[in-house]
């Protein structure tokens, strides 16, 4: 198959574009290094900022909301963050 576009990465940037593409009739192929679903750090997260910019509904795949993290390297130097507005999880 022949596609218009090629998304290098298949984030959340990169899967949301290559849906906009799609939906307007654009031929999408997306590609990523890793194998999906995958282990990260902020994987399955995102902000309510983000989610306000959708143009669909992700309440159903909602499994967690939070309001906070703690964040460290090799559990040293520990910083508590508290994000504004809350961040949900999804897997």
């Amino acid at each position: 198959m022949i596609y218009d576009i090629l998304v290098v990465g298949a984030g959340p940037s990169g899967s949301y574009l290559a849906y906009l593409l799609s939906k307007n009739g654009v031929k999408v192929k997306i590609i990523d290094k890793e194998n999906f679903p995958r282990d990260k750090v902020c994987g399955g997260g995102i902000s309510y900022k983000t989610v306000e910019l959708l143009d669909f509904d992700i309440s159903p795949v909602i499994q967690k909301n939070i309001a906070g993290a703690f964040l460290s390297y090799q559990n040293k130097n520990m910083i508590i963050k508290d994000l504004e507005g809350g961040a949900v999880l999804q897997f």
